[in-house]
């Protein structure tokens, strides 16, 4: 079996240094670094989730599948790749 890191193992020995001042800055400075890496990557992962499913609902039911709740004059595979594209244009 193999061994997975936690995201918080990972940040932890991205920021991990033992110091003051400059060390104490720069360990700021990487856990922000981290943290921004860190949003942009769960967006790109929801954004393909949301082109995954897209692909699944045309695949499975066509064009005719409406929108969910008060969006029915909307395509749902559509409205799933529009979130998607908002979600990427978000970074």
């Amino acid at each position: 079996m193999n061994y997975t890191p936690t995201t918080k193992q990972v940040r932890e020995w991205y920021t991990h240094r033992n110091g003051e001042g400059f060390y104490a800055k720069r360990l700021r400075s990487r856990a922000q670094e981290f943290d921004r890496w860190l949003a942009e990557h769960d967006r790109e992962v929801k954004a393909q989730a949301l082109e995954e499913a897209a692909d699944d609902v045309w695949a499975q039911f066509g064009p005719t599948v409406m929108g969910p709740g008060d969006l029915d004059d909307v395509y749902f595979p559509e409205w799933l790749r529009a979130r998607a594209q908002q979600l990427k244009e978000e970074a």
